[in-house]
């Protein structure tokens, strides 16, 4: 029996060879899999809404065990903005493959779901792509069972900066115990500030909040190492956002190598 729900496209992959599968962020019932038989075809009624990162309303068939199906689908949410803007894209995608590690296939999540949606629409409005990337960074890490104290030296408790991040204390150094990790990340004065008022934000207060480009980056690098070693997830998009930083900062130091 045919259902309606709202869906959210993560990706697509061929399957066999006309065919693909489609995972599908729903409202309704979780991230699930659908198979839809000949989208690799360019006349498929279905393909012009199942690109990844638009908004659908759908109807199909939806099983509790194995692959479900599609058969019609209505563009609710298409994030032009997105879609034409390759840096917007990479931020998206990589939103879009953290929320998807960070949940079970098959489990209804209303506030996962809403808080993707919300990110998505902010990110396609015109918000700070850095500051709802770092902030989804953040809000995701305790669904990974990771929760960080943002306020106090790991050692002493000390809640008076300058602080830095240790991955050995898996936390806030204050600057008296620095030397206990010659490996501490050394970061940027203004990044754990920035942290943490970041960890306390919802995403509706960033549509004025412009991160410095060179702090943006840093708090990335941060975020980065904490999902690789504290998580244990490396993501595709990670790799591309990273080379894209490096980039940026090697196009930056041009005009002080010309002096």
């Amino acid at each position: 029996m045919d259902s309606k729900f709202e869906g959210i496209v993560l990706f697509q992959r061929p399957h066999r060879e006309n065919d693909a599968l489609v995972k599908l962020f729903t409202q309704e019932y979780g991230t699930k899999m659908f198979f839809v038989k000949g989208l690799q075809k360019p006349s498929h009624p279905l393909k012009a809404n199942l690109i990844p990162l638009t908004r659908q309303s759908f109807v199909g068939r939806v099983n509790q065990q194995g692959l479900s199906f599609l058969r019609e689908a209505n563009c609710l949410d298409f994030y032009p903005a997105i879609q034409k803007d390759p840096v917007l894209l990479a931020h998206a995608s990589y939103i879009s493959q953290l929320i998807d590690a960070s949940t079970d296939d098959n489990v209804k999540d209303v506030s996962l779901y809403q808080f993707f949606y919300k990110s998505l629409t902010f990110l396609n409005e015109g918000y700070p792509a850095d500051a709802v990337h770092l902030v989804c960074d953040l809000r995701l890490l305790k669904r990974f069972g990771v929760q960080l104290d943002w306020q106090h030296c790991r050692v002493c408790g000390n809640q008076v900066g300058p602080f830095d991040f240790s991955m050995r204390y898996q936390g806030l150094l204050c600057q008296a115990h620095w030397s206990m990790d010659s490996y501490r990340l050394r970061l940027k004065a203004e990044s754990i500030p920035l942290i943490q008022s970041l960890s306390g934000m919802s995403l509706s207060r960033f549509r004025k909040l412009e991160i410095e480009p060179e702090l943006a980056r840093d708090l990335r690098r941060l975020l980065f190492e904490i999902y690789n070693e504290l998580v244990g997830i490396h993501l595709k998009t990670q790799s591309y956002i990273q080379e894209m930083d490096q980039m940026q900062a090697m196009i930056k130091e041009i005009p002080k190598r010309n002096k």
